[in-house]
């Protein structure tokens, strides 16, 4: 595994992108980073995203969330122990459907449409 993108995510559901180099700063001001043992993986279009949560409930619902997107993976951790599930099959129609809708929003940069079709 070799994580592409940290986020952290605090008790006001705010999502912090952090660099590698911004973790091992604060892991040498602190001892220790802000990560906690509530942690959702996921891997969309090669790229791996680790989002540190300070709230289990809250991961728990991210994690339900994007398990209904497509991904090649996704997992849930809480309290350091990896929950079962994963990424849910998709038909055909719902990865369209989901392609769409991102298209809409203007949130394909990262995706290949074509190779989504």
């Amino acid at each position: 595994m070799s994580i592409d993108h940290f986020i952290y995510v605090d008790k006001k559901k705010i999502y912090h992108r952090m660099i590698c180099t911004e973790i091992i700063e604060q892991l040498r001001r602190e001892g220790t980073a802000k990560w906690s043992g509530h942690s959702v993986y996921v891997m969309q279009g090669g790229i791996e995203y680790l989002n540190s949560y300070q709230d289990p409930a809250h991961a728990a619902a991210d994690f339900e969330e994007w398990r209904r997107q497509p991904l090649e993976n996704i997992r849930l951790t809480l309290d350091g122990v990896e929950q079962p599930g994963g990424r849910l099959s998709l038909t055909e129609e719902e990865i369209r459907k989901y392609f769409a809708e991102q298209e809409a929003q203007g949130n394909l940069d990262s995706f290949d449409t074509e190779e989504a079709e």
